[in-house]
């Protein structure tokens, strides 16, 4: 069904493009100017997203009617801003007896080689490699792995813990150690003899855990963070639903470094936000194992290359913010098979070539921006399939200035 769309394409003229796009594109585009629309998901007409933190995958929904066109028609510039689904998640309170205070400075000197070291010593550190086998290179240098073990061989109640507790507790002290945890704004609790669910955690009504002491929640976002993102964050794959490590819109502290391969380990994750910081590098392919996604949301960063194909997997995706990058190459065709993808937006970038007609087959899409690229061509007239399409934005482009009659 074809809706009437009101749509001004600033198409350069094709012997200038060269001169023309030295002044539309900088080497580095402006992150999260005041004219952009909120990045706040949007929910379906008929359902919301599952972004709920538990392990199990979400149903499968298979709406039974075709989607309903919404009232009023899309425009060049995003007009409104979507609202993000709210969700209810349960209230599940971590059982554990808090044990006093771990003193973080060794009284004595540790063993120079730890895979050597006698008694505790030796265990924890077998059974850690068993699980991380890239550590046993890094026991006997300076880095936040080999802190993190010095530091849970001075807590008295170490031999009192399952494995998957030291596993968990090993995890989350090298996160503290690799994102300067000791200048973080709030980091109440953290590597004390508490119980690790107990730990600062910015969400007021998510707890971090679940009812059996597994860490299913990683929230610290606008809390200072830097440093960088370690690859042991793997070790939380049997757990691990929900990453919120976003900046906010303060730059005074950012991680950098680049995303981890790892991360393709995190198959039960879910929801994924590390908005706002100075992580540079690729977005690395694995992401495209984490079938479980409802939210990505990489915006405003220092990430290059092109986007993986990959990404075409996350079938349960429903918003996919990459804005302000340097991301490069193609839109990927991959990307039409999100058949519920609310979100698209790829804005502020230097993504080239013509958009794929794929993009038609987003039956949900809701928002579609890739304003400020290095986008040409025709604009495929299987954009008109967009049913419930409202925000549109392809400004600062080299597209054709041919409306398609299919989007009029």
């Amino acid at each position: 069904i074809a809706l009437p769309l009101y749509f001004f394409v600033f198409a350069d003229d094709k012997s200038g493009a060269d001169d023309s796009l030295e002044g539309l594109f900088p080497p580095i585009a402006t992150r999260s100017p005041t004219s952009q629309p909120s990045r706040t998901p949007t929910s379906p007409p008929s359902f919301s997203p599952t972004l709920s933190p538990t392990i199990s995958p979400a149903p499968t929904i298979s709406p039974s009617n075709a989607p309903t066109a919404p009232t009023g028609s899309p425009s060049l510039r995003p007009s409104s801003s979507p609202i993000r689904p709210a969700t209810e998640f349960p209230t599940v309170q971590a059982t554990s007896t808090t044990t006093p205070p771990v003193t973080m400075v060794p009284t004595a000197a540790q063993p120079t080689d730890l895979t050597e070291a006698p008694g505790p010593y030796s265990e924890l550190v077998q059974l850690l490699v068993s699980r991380w086998p890239p550590l046993e290179e890094l026991l006997n240098s300076p880095n936040p792995s080999s802190q993190a073990i010095s530091w849970m061989l001075l807590d008295p109640s170490l031999d009192s813990y399952s494995d998957q507790q030291k596993v968990q507790r090993f995890t989350m002290a090298t996160f503290f150690y690799s994102t300067n945890g000791e200048n973080w704004i709030e980091n109440e609790g953290w590597l004390s003899g508490e119980n690790e669910c107990l730990w600062y955690t910015a969400s007021e009504f998510r707890p971090p855990c679940d009812s059996s002491g597994n860490l299913v929640n990683l929230e610290l976002d606008k809390n200072g963070l830097a440093g960088s993102l370690p690859a042991e964050l793997g070790l939380l794959s049997s757990s691990l639903t929900r990453l919120e490590l976003s900046n906010g819109e303060d730059e005074s502290s950012e991680m950098t470094g680049s995303i981890p391969s790892e991360i393709g380990l995190l198959t039960l994750l879910e929801y994924m936000s590390l908005y706002n910081h100075r992580i540079t590098g690729s977005i690395p392919f694995q992401i495209g194992q984490l079938s479980l996604l409802t939210v990505v949301d990489l915006e405003g960063n220092v990430l290059s290359g092109s986007l993986p194909s990959t990404m075409g997997q996350l079938e349960k995706l429903n918003n996919l913010y990459m804005a302000y990058n340097r991301l490069t190459g193609q839109v990927p065709s991959e990307l039409g098979n999100l058949q519920l993808l609310f979100n698209l937006d790829l804005s502020g970038n230097q993504l080239v070539a013509t958009l794929p007609t794929e993009l038609g087959n987003i039956s949900f899409l809701q928002s579609l921006l890739l304003g400020i690229n290095r986008l040409t061509g025709e604009i495929p007239t299987e954009l008109g399939q967009l049913q419930l399409l409202v925000n549109l934005d392809l400004y600062g482009n080299q597209l054709s200035s041919t409306l398609p009659t299919e989007l009029g």
